[in-house]
């Protein structure tokens, strides 16, 4: 498949912008079977890189000023990582909800990049026995996050448990020290955020640890076997968190081994754009069929498409973004 990789006319984050269409150029060069096309006339897909930036029902401007996205809606798509997006182009997307999640017009892919934190890069696990069955640190960002350190505190032999209130603002150290405690840990406590996704649960597949989904709306990439490699719990049940560990102890190394493959064969730079743009190609031939720009315009304006979004969401997590 020949992919013409381009930009919306929107604020675009430091890392994003032409680094955003960098990165997936890339990745590119890694497919066995997909291109980076030069000209969108001769492209099968024109895929919008989106930026991470909440967008609410005022924004349609932000697509509205693309040339490109109205010559060419009828092979247009987006790949979106942001946390709360509102699946407006048919696409790849790392948060979108089960409530809204659409085969035809949406696919569940991971995050584009393994992770924020730039001590990954250089870091070296080096620790095969960990000392702790499970930890977690990070902000309090969704109400299930709460609930957890309530359970931590409660189960101190479990493991460290701490709220840290930055948001990828964080020191060399406690970006360091952040990794040194998943290596520590046989599981990962990846509770969600904002978003239904958390980039905890890739980086402890790289570090090869064993994640523990707590997120009743995500919706996992397709196609893999994910209770080989990772656990999940309800939200509404995390006071049987010490009892599901427990359980799983004695499978723990063959689980860390299956979490290490999974990173390998699915989420690292060599073999990620194929899965990509594999659900991609797949998204294709399941296409609502007859969109347009003129469709677009009014799938914005419908009242189905404002009641599937739920704009007072954005607000909120925008005024979360705005304390960090």
């Amino acid at each position: 498949m020949h992919i013409f990789l381009s930009l919306l006319p929107e604020k675009q984050d430091e890392h994003e912008g032409q680094g955003f269409i960098k990165r997936i150029a890339g990745l590119l060069k890694y497919s066995s079977r997909h291109i980076q096309a030069d000209e969108p006339a001769q492209a099968d897909v024109v895929l919008f890189m989106e930026s991470n930036r909440f967008k609410s029902r005022h924004d349609f401007a932000s697509f509205e000023k693309s040339d490109l996205l109205k010559r060419f809606a009828h092979k247009a798509y987006t790949l979106n990582y942001c946390d709360a997006p509102i699946a407006f182009l048919p696409g790849l997307y790392v948060c979108n909800p089960r409530q809204s999640y659409d085969p035809c017009w949406t696919r569940a892919i991971p995050y584009p990049w393994p992770s924020p934190n730039q001590q990954l890069q250089t870091f070296s696990p080096g620790l095969n026995t960990p000392d702790h069955i499970v930890s977690f640190r990070g902000s309090m960002s969704h109400p299930v996050r709460h609930k957890l350190l309530e359970v931590m505190s409660a189960n101190p032999q479990l493991g460290p448990s701490q709220q840290i209130n930055r948001w990828f603002n964080h020191t060399a150290d406690e970006q360091f020290n952040y990794l040194v405690e998943i290596v520590n840990s046989r599981f990962v406590l990846c509770p969600r955020g904002i978003g239904t996704a958390t980039y905890r649960l890739y980086e402890s597949l790289l570090l090869g640890r064993v994640p523990v989904i707590i997120s009743d709306d995500w919706v996992p990439p397709e196609d893999i076997d994910w209770s080989s490699f990772s656990l999940r719990i309800s939200e509404e049940r995390l006071d049987d968190l010490p009892a599901l560990l427990n359980r799983y102890l004695r499978r723990w190394p063959e689980m860390r081994a299956a979490a290490c493959s999974a990173w390998n064969n699915f989420f690292s730079d060599s073999v990620l754009a194929d899965f990509l743009f594999d659900q991609l190609e797949s998204l294709t031939y399941n296409r609502v069929p007859g969109v347009d720009w003129s469709y677009l315009q009014r799938r914005w304006k419908s009242p189905s498409f404002r009641r599937q979004n739920k704009w007072d969401y954005w607000s909120q997590a925008k005024r979360f973004y705005s304390r960090i």
